[in-house]
This record gives C-alpha cells, sequence and structure tokens, in this order.
C-alpha cells in the first residue's frame, strides 16, 4: 500500500511554487486575476487523480461543474467528500 504524500511534499511538486505568485497590490484587475486563476489552475491540474482517467489532475476543484464538463467531453467533476477516499500522489518529477 502506498503512503499518501505529505503536505510538504504535495506543494513541494506544484510547477508554480507561491513565491512565484505575484502578491496583488491594491485593486486586482483582469491581469493580476487571470495569472492567479492560471496558477492555481495549473498547480491543482498537476495533482494526480486515478477520477474521470487522470488526465487534468485535480483541475475540476477551481472551475465550474459546466466549465469542466465542457473541458473534459461531456464528464463532470466528482468532488470527494473526504480527501482520504481519494488516491493522491506526488507526481514524478520528470
Amino acid at each position: 500500500m502506498e503512503v499518501p504524500p505529505t503536505v510538504e511534499s504535495l506543494l513541494a511538486s506544484f510547477p508554480i511554487k507561491d513565491r512565484d505568485i505575484a502578491t496583488i497590490h491594491g485593486k486586482p484587475d483582469c491581469v493580476t486575476l487571470n495569472a492567479l486563476f492560471t496558477a492555481i489552475r495549473r498547480n491543482a491540474a498537476s495533482v494526480y487523480s486515478d477520477k474521470e482517467g487522470g488526465k487534468y489532475g485535480h483541475i475540476g476543484i477551481t472551475m465550474s461543474q459546466e466549465a469542466y464538463t465542457a473541458l473534459h467531453h461531456g464528464t463532470e467533476f466528482i468532488l470527494q467528500t473526504h480527501p482520504a477516499s481519494s488516491n493522491l500522489k506526488t507526481p514524478k518529477k520528470s
């Protein structure tokens, strides 16, 4: 049985580190919000998922069900009720 990753190892595996995400000073605009959403989605997509073929990782938690369904050609993202019910794995470095 594989041991699930720690929070630290999961964060370390993200392609975009928190230090690389710009802090938004003042009122956010479309450019700063888009950069933030892109970083969040890339990180979520990098987390392995055994659901719906796993092609998009956990990107489904960062978008509406409608947007995910359109991205995944009609397949809905099933949000797990408890993290232990998911098969999370730390991505392998390429």
